[in-house]
């Protein structure tokens, strides 16, 4: 679901520092600059997102209604804080959309017992070209069980290697 009038409300958990508070409105900040989406402090408001410190990083996808946590470990990675804010405002990774077998090849027998559900293909309305490079990416190598790869490009697109540094969650 989108947020109302393009508004997301959100308040900080306690355990979060000053200084991951200022990473959290640096990274919203960023999705304001290129979205007419605006991040505003909650006063009362009956939807908005949690952010809050924990033990990995993760987002509910698009607005749930009523309260919804949003929590972040790697506070030191732009990348990341920006990655689960884009899954509150209704993205889903750039490898599960409906038409993602034509870009990249997923090696089911290289992913972590448990984790195959991260690579499962979504009905998706796909309004763009498929983005290698997306924030909304998956590392070439995220969830490994053996250091080999989960996520190749298809040959004709080897021109477009999935970065192995872009892991979010």
């Amino acid at each position: 679901k989108i947020w109302t009038n393009s508004r997301v409300f959100f308040t900080f958990d306690s355990n979060v520092t000053a200084d991951n508070r200022n990473r959290f409105n640096a990274a919203a900040a960023e999705w304001s600059d290129v979205t007419n989406i605006v991040f505003q402090q909650r006063t009362n408001e009956a939807n908005y997102i949690h952010v809050q410190d924990g033990n990995n990083n993760s987002s509910f996808v698009g607005m749930i209604g009523g309260r919804q946590d949003l929590t972040i470990t790697s506070w030191n990675s732009r990348f990341i804080i920006a990655h689960e804010i884009a899954h509150s405002l209704g993205m889903v990774h750039e490898h599960t959309r409906g038409d993602r077998d034509t870009y990249v090849q997923i090696n089911g027998a290289n992913i972590q017992q448990g984790q195959e559900h991260n690579f499962a293909i979504l009905s998706t309305s796909n309004y763009t070209r498929y983005d290698f490079a997306s924030i909304m990416h998956y590392s070439a190598t995220a969830f490994s069980s053996n250091q080999l790869t989960t996520i190749d490009p298809q040959p004709d697109f080897q021109l477009y290697p999935v970065q192995p540094e872009l892991s979010a969650d």
